[in-house]
C-alpha cells in the first residue's frame, strides 16, 4: 500500500499534470488564432493589392473576373452596391 506522503505526493503530481495540460490547451488555442489572424490579414492585403491593380492591369482585371464568376450567391452579395 502507499504511504500517506506517497499518495499525496501523486495528488500533487496529478494535480501539476492537469495544470501543464491547461497551460498547453490555451497555448495550442492562441497559438491557432493568432495563425487565422495573420492568414486573414494577408489575405486581405493581397485582394486589395490585387482589386488596386485590376484596375490599371488587364490581366488582374480577369483574375478578379474570374474569381467573382466563381462566388457563392451569398459571397456576391458583398459587390452588391
Amino acid at each position: 500500500p502507499l504511504s500517506d506522503s506517497g499518495s499525496k505526493k501523486i495528488e500533487k503530481l496529478e494535480a501539476k499534470f492537469a495544470e501543464i495540460q491547461e497551460e498547453l490547451k490555451r497555448e495550442r488555442s492562441k497559438a491557432a488564432s493568432e495563425k487565422r489572424k495573420r492568414e486573414t490579414r494577408q489575405k486581405i492585403i493581397i485582394g486589395g493589392r490585387l482589386l488596386a491593380l485590376a484596375k490599371t492591369d488587364q490581366r488582374a482585371a480577369e483574375v478578379v473576373h474570374i474569381a467573382k464568376q466563381n462566388l457563392t450567391d451569398s459571397e456576391k452579395k458583398a459587390f452588391e452596391e
